[in-house]
């Protein structure tokens, strides 16, 4: 489903979404749930099809915990963030659009002037290197 599918559906309805990936897969103790984006694909892909399999019409990928993980100085956000879209699209086929999610990066209690050179810096202004130019799919951002 490419971008002007989505826009047509949206001049007539909404637009049904899948559900929380992180609390419907139930990573291991200690593991963050993008981790399986290459420790686990196949139960990501699990995931997605049966929101699919449920009426979505729109997956996000599993991606949520990026901007914090980036933030924080982790290594290997990138490559969790191109298998978090790969396997959103391989499940969505064309029979879904796919949205990147990428949740908050600072921490609720305050909000910190971000230094130029912040890990969080460089993937806010890079996220679009992974999402942006994945075809005529929808990117969205909930930073």
């Amino acid at each position: 489903m490419g971008l002007k599918d989505v826009r047509s559906i949206l001049e007539k309805r909404v637009l049904v979404f899948d559900g929380a990936m992180g609390t419907y897969y139930q990573t291991q103790p200690g593991q963050e749930c993008e981790q399986a984006n290459l420790t686990d694909p196949e139960g990501i892909l699990r995931v997605h099809r049966a929101y699919l399999a449920a009426g979505a019409e729109a997956l996000k990928t599993n991606t949520f915990g990026l901007p914090r993980m980036a933030a924080a100085g982790a290594p290997g956000w990138q490559a969790l963030a191109e298998a978090g879209w790969r396997l959103a699209r391989q499940a969505a086929g064309e029979k879904a659009a796919v949205f990147a999610d990428l949740g908050p990066a600072l921490p609720i209690w305050g909000l910190l002037p971000i230094p130029r050179a912040s890990p969080l810096l460089r993937f806010t202004s890079g996220w679009r290197k992974y999402f942006w130019p994945r075809g005529q799919h929808v990117s969205s951002s909930r930073l």
